[in-house]
């Protein structure tokens, strides 16, 4: 046996998976965008988006017990758990959001739910397209990736501050003003986590280009 194919076993898979991860993000986030469009057929909605979000769970279980039992790994090992743990709570807090808009008996989407989604989703794209071509892009691409996900994390801020000054201008019930802040701030803690991401991956490209 080769002595790469010895100390590399099936290296391919690590990127494969994190692929799979970043793809059921992605899944997740146009599942959140549909949802912020229709309020429609929720709890059948909130089911999909949890079986996402336990198939994300499932992906950081292999991955871990991938790295349990791997000589050498193509990444760093914290690394990438760090990277997908970073995707598992792009989900996690998609359907934190989903699952409060449910409990909270939220009657209608509002234009700032579609603005969050919409963001979100743009954002997920980027990590998306990052971790597919993890192995062969330049650093120059991937700063550029992780300017864009800085650009839309700055864009949830002030779709966050907007939403929220309106809200106290404008709402008149109490306990639907505290339900949609809520609802508004964990929209923007996604694209948090978002860029939280692409901070894993720019530290992957750094050392493997080192």
């Amino acid at each position: 046996m080769p002595l790469k194919e010895w100390l590399f076993p099936n290296e391919g898979i690590y990127y494969e998976i994190l692929q799979a991860q970043s793809a059921n993000v992605v899944e997740g986030a146009v599942l959140l965008q549909e949802l912020t469009r229709d309020f429609s057929d929720l709890e059948d909605r909130r089911r999909k988006i949890k079986e996402i979000e336990h198939k994300g769970d499932l992906i950081v279980q292999s991955i871990f017990i991938k790295l349990n039992k791997a000589f050498i790994t193509p990444i760093d090992r914290d690394d990438l758990s760090k990277l997908a743990i970073s995707c598992d709570d792009i989900l996690d807090h998609i359907y934190e959001v989903v699952n409060r808009i449910y409990l909270y008996n939220v009657k209608s989407p509002t234009d700032t739910m579609r603005q969050f989604a919409e963001t979100v989703h743009s954002a997920a794209q980027e990590v998306d397209a990052t971790i597919k071509a993890l192995k062969g892009l330049s650093q120059e691409v991937i700063l550029e990736r992780s300017k864009k996900v800085d650009h839309l994390e700055e864009q949830a801020d002030d779709i966050l501050n907007t939403s929220v000054a309106l809200l106290f201008k404008k709402e008149k019930d109490v306990v639907e003003l505290i339900k949609l802040k809520e609802l508004y701030e964990n929209m923007e803690i996604i694209t948090d986590v978002c860029k939280d991401a692409m901070d894993v991956i720019i530290d992957i490209n750094i050392k493997s280009s080192a």
